[in-house]
Formats: C-alpha cells, sequence, structure tokens
C-alpha cells in the first residue's frame, strides 16, 4: 500500500493485490513514486513499470512538513513490513517511465518493458459505471463480479464510473494499468498510459492518451454527467418534451458543451482515434425517435447532448452498427431499477481516422447476480 496525504483529511491510497505485486515474496523488488506538483500528479511505479496515476486535485506539493513513513503507515510496527529494504533514495526532479524501467534493469538484471504488438487491428473497449464501486451488493463479492465481467467481456481498455476505491483492486486483478481521475473517474488498460488529460472537473470529465502498439495510439475520455433532473419524474409529471429539452441546459448539456469546448485539442489532430465513453444520464435523440415513441411512454426528445456530441463529429458507436431503436433499444437504465423508465443513458462515441465499430453490445447480466444499476456498454472497433 502506498498513501499520500494533505495532512488535512485528504488521502490518496493504492492498495494492489499481493497475487499481482508481491513484496515478500524472495525476489528484490523496485517502488517507485513521482510527483509532479505543476500537473498535480502522482505517479507509481512496480518493478520498472508505471501501474498507476492519480490526479491530485487537493495536494500541489509534498512538502507539508508531516512525517515521512517508509515500511509502515504510522512509524509502529503494529502493520511493518516484514522485509528488508536495501535502497531508498529522493531526488526534486520529476523522473519519466523510461527512467524507472532503466532503474529497475540497472538493479536487477531484468527487463520489465511492456511488450506491445507492432500493430493492432482492434480494440474492444468498455464503459461501466459500476455503483459505488461494486459495493453495493457485497465488500468483495460485488468488485469481484464487477472483475469477472470485464475480464470475460475480453475489455481492454475500461472507462470506470462512480468508481471509490475498487479500481485499483480492479485494474490489478486484471493486470492492467491504472489511471485515477478522482474518486469516481478511472482508466484501466491493458495498454501503457502515456499521458493524462485535465479537461473539466476532475469529477466530470477525464482523460488519457494510451498506446495499444508500437505504432498506434489512441485518446480515451471518461465523464459522467449531472443525474439531475430526473428524467424518469419528468416523465411521470408528464412535463411537455419542449421542457424537458431545455431543462437539459441547466446541468448535462452545459456540462457537455464545456467539455468539448476544452477537448477540442484532443480531436484537431484525427490520425489518433478518440473515444468518449460514459454515464450522461440523459437519453439519445437517436432514440426517442416518433417510431420509437411507445418506448419512452409516447415521447420524442430531441436530447441536447446527443446533439451536441453529433455536432461535434462525433458518432454513437452502437448506433452506428443498429441504427433502429424499436429493434435494437439497448436500455443501459437499469438492470435494477426495473420500476422506473427504461432507456439508454451510457455511450460510447468515436471520432477519427482509420477507426469504425465492428460490434456493439451491452452486458447487464452476471451469472450469479449483476452488481450494479448501470448496464456494461461495450464496443469493439477495427483499426
Amino acid at each position: 500500500m502506498i498513501s499520500v496525504s494533505n495532512g488535512n483529511g485528504v488521502q490518496y491510497d493504492y492498495r494492489p493485490t499481493v497475487e499481482r505485486q508481491p513484496l515478500n515474496d524472495g525476489n528484490w523488488h523496485q517502488i517507485g513514486i513521482s510527483f509532479d506538483a505543476t500537473r498535480q500528479e502522482l505517479r507509481l511505479y512496480y518493478d520498472g513499470r508505471n501501474v498507476a496515476i492519480y490526479y491530485t486535485e487537493a495536494i500541489d506539493n509534498l512538502n507539508s512538513g508531516f512525517p515521512f513513513y517508509l515500511g509502515s503507515i504510522d512509524g509502529s510496527e503494529w502493520q511493518a513490513f516484514n522485509g528488508y529494504l536495501d535502497h531508498l533514495s529522493f531526488c526534486n526532479e520529476t523522473k519519466s517511465v523510461d527512467w524507472f524501467a532503466k532503474d529497475f534493469k540497472m538493479l536487477t538484471n531484468r527487463d520489465n518493458t511492456p511488450e506491445l504488438p507492432i500493430t493492432s487491428k482492434q480494440l474492444n473497449i468498455m464503459g461501466f459505471n459500476i455503483y459505488h464501486g461494486g459495493h453495493e451488493l457485497g465488500e468483495e463479492i460485488g468488485v469481484n463480479r464487477i472483475i469477472d465481467i470485464i475480464r470475460n467481456s475480453g475489455a481492454e481498455i475500461a472507462a470506470l464510473i462512480e468508481t471509490y476505491g475498487s479500481g485499483e483492486k480492479i485494474a490489478d486483478a486484471l493486470g492492467y494499468y491504472f489511471y485515477s481521475r478522482s474518486n469516481n473517474l478511472s482508466i484501466i488498460s491493458r495498454y501503457p498510459i502515456e499521458e493524462t488529460y485535465d479537461i473539466f472537473h476532475p469529477f466530470n470529465c477525464g482523460g488519457a492518451l494510451i498506446r495499444i502498439s508500437q505504432s498506434q495510439k489512441i485518446r480515451y475520455v471518461n465523464l459522467w454527467l449531472n443525474y439531475l433532473p430526473l428524467t424518469n419524474e419528468q416523465i411521470q409529471n408528464q412535463l411537455p418534451s419542449k421542457e424537458i429539452e431545455a431543462s437539459e441546459w441547466k446541468t448535462r448539456a452545459t456540462e457537455v458543451q464545456q467539455i468539448l469546448k476544452e477537448m477540442s485539442p484532443l480531436y484537431a489532430n484525427e490520425d489518433i482515434p478518440l473515444i468518449v465513453s460514459g454515464d450522461f444520464n440523459s437519453g439519445s435523440h437517436l432514440d426517442w425517435t416518433k417510431k420509437a415513441s411507445h418506448l419512452y411512454e409516447g415521447y420524442t426528445v430531441e436530447w441536447p447532448t446527443s446533439q451536441l456530441m453529433t455536432k461535434a463529429g462525433f458518432t454513437d458507436s452502437y448506433r452506428y452498427l443498429y441504427p433502429n431503436p424499436v429493434t435494437h433499444p439497448c436500455m443501459t437504465w437499469s438492470p435494477m431499477a426495473k420500476n422506473e423508465l427504461q432507456y439508454r443513458i451510457d455511450f460510447i462515441y468515436y471520432k477519427g481516422k482509420g477507426i469504425l465499430p465492428k460490434d456493439s453490445y451491452m452486458i447487464d447480466k452476471h451469472p450469479i447476480r449483476f452488481p450494479s444499476d448501470h448496464a456494461a456498454m461495450v464496443t469493439l472497433f477495427s483499426l
């Protein structure tokens, strides 16, 4: 475990699994911490690899005046590291991924550099709101079911929403890299995360540049929009469609508008594909059509959030493959709240050259019990 705190109640904890990142296994291991104050970014290393990245919104420097503990969380022996510390060093500059990789090889004569394919012909993406970290159905069982779903889907990159302390375990159990944008949003990836993007508010949006092969990169943005206003209540109260559309600008539509503005530099160069997924908490104008209105209590709604994404040049990967909302409604809300309005609020959008959806579907079942109130959304892209 690595814990970094500002001493005033804000704390970032990295708790990987013992199976994947052992220390007391009879081998020497390298543990590294690098902090970039200008980016407010903490990078954690294990045996030469950058296994986790944290955006530390509440920490802009490590000169707090509080104690530094190594091998223990509080200076006592109650939870002390039962092993040997061979070498410890500090420096006053941010070290790179390559530096840690070379340092590990020099100390151990082992090369732990990620092996990447020369090119990748496809990429499997998942967007998944995991419902309070998967803990709603049990402290361990719920999280383990989230892991089952991601593993069985074959998702190589998953954008998690409502992460709440489970991301580290999920990523490590899958052998994935981990980026924590906030306690809400995170991205886990089979492939190395090279850069991160500070977009909008950390609780609502964040992104990463991910190298998926020796010759290819993708940009991935994960977002969560405000849960208000509650569409289910608006429909129950029989608000006119125009009022529903107008109310979106109080929260979600305005958020998307600002996110797109701040995200625009990422899609200026379309040679690197950009994927945006998330819990929009809002429907799509491609779903709520006149022909499909019987699915939505007779309503047709021109949802501003999906229209904004379309106008910005993004394509809804599911609707690209399944343009008929009557035969393929894809109700991601909700596997649990069946007494509420069923509709699609989780999306995977894409933009850029050389990327097309090959398959897309939702997952809302688990052999025992599905652990979230949102279905997971999956798209397989051809590259």
